[in-house]
């Protein structure tokens, strides 16, 4: 099992900067499915929240 932690701090998230970041894959997968290859940060000035999020999921067998 792999575990991808995203370490930030609460300075970081206040500061209202919005980034997208790749994270390296495993070669195999225990079980097949979609997973993500992205994690995102932003802020969103309408309402004031800041969102943290994964994208770009992928198929694996």
């Amino acid at each position: 099992m792999m575990i991808y932690k995203v370490m930030l701090t609460l300075d970081y998230l206040l500061s209202n900067v919005d980034s997208s970041t790749s994270y390296s894959q495993p070669e195999h997968f225990q079980k097949p499915g979609n997973y993500p290859t992205k994690y995102n940060i932003y802020h969103n000035p309408n309402n004031g929240n800041t969102y943290i999020t994964l994208s770009e999921f992928v198929s694996r067998e």
